[in-house]
């Protein structure tokens, strides 16, 4: 490959979620997906050729490969379970993980955990998300069940819980025509004055709902310098529906710039109607 990557998504490893998972990136986005394991076959029987989708070959837990791959100009790096090293493919998403942060500490790193438990192996990191099937699934059956364990379970009851895992399935899955979530970004230092139900409000003007609001905290370790250049070591701080009356800048007392956009996770129609919001908020703090 003689390719030079920029604001990609590098996928590392592979296993049977891989095509469902470059199904949805690539309904959620136009980035560029660069696939890069040490056994392409297999990703070639079912990826095939799909447009702006790449391969490349090598073992993603060493700095050489990584490199080769961009990972220093990335948008982000997801990092596949191993699954046919059974027990061990979490400590290999390890090794990779801190491969990725050697290397770019800022990238936005989401690792697919095999085993719950293995969580706690990577508090010494500084992986953006953690996230496991099973942890998934568990949830969703719990709230499948929930009303049966009530001894007044009813019919009407058991049709709204049903109705509630639709509703689950759909912000879920990036190729329903139903509301999904989008992350809409504003300038910080123009919007930090904002509490988060003068957020609620506005987004219920424009028929769209705020759900979190997505800062940055900083790490102990302010700067990382590798063969790509010095990089700040600012990571995503997502808090879910925060205290109305909070002002954001009591919530975030640092902040890493004024050029580093604050993001607003909404519900809405489609990316435009979660625009309408960032409109409406930016000619609000204009006025």
């Amino acid at each position: 490959m003689n390719c030079v990557f920029r604001n990609h998504i590098v996928i590392c490893g592979w296993n049977r979620r891989g095509k469902a998972v470059v199904e949805n990136l690539q309904a959620l986005s136009k980035r560029p997906i660069l696939i890069l394991h040490d056994d392409l076959k297999c990703v070639l029987k079912e990826v095939g050729s799909r447009p702006n989708v790449f391969l490349m070959q090598g073992d993603s837990s060493k700095a050489s490969v990584l490199e080769r791959a961009d990972v220093a100009r990335a948008y982000s790096v997801l990092v596949l379970a191993l699954e046919k090293l059974g027990a061990s493919a979490d400590a290999r998403s390890v090794q990779i993980a801190l491969a990725v942060e050697r290397i770019r500490t800022a990238v936005y790193t989401i690792v697919e955990l095999k085993d719950i438990q293995n969580k706690q192996h990577f508090s010494w990191t500084k992986v953006d998300d953690l996230i496991t099937d099973q942890e998934i699934a568990v949830r969703v059956l719990s709230q499948a069940v929930r009303h049966l364990m009530q001894d007044n379970a009813d019919a009407p009851a058991l049709q709204s819980e049903r109705n509630l895992l639709k509703l689950y399935r759909q912000l879920i899955d990036p190729q329903q025509n139903s509301s999904q979530i989008y992350r809409i970004d504003l300038e910080w230092e123009a919007h930090k004055h904002l509490t988060f139900s003068e957020i609620l409000v506005a987004g219920l003007r424009q028929r769209t709902l705020p759900l979190a609001v997505v800062g940055f905290k900083h790490h102990r370790q302010p700067e990382v310098t590798s063969s790509s250049g010095v990089w700040l070591s600012w990571k995503s701080d997502v808090i879910a529906n925060p205290p109305p009356h909070t002002v954001l800048r009591d919530i975030w007392k640092v902040w890493p710039s004024d050029e580093s956009p604050l993001g607003i996770l909404v519900l809405a129609k489609s990316r435009a109607a979660a625009l309408e919001l960032c409109s409406s908020l930016i000619n609000r703090q204009a006025a």
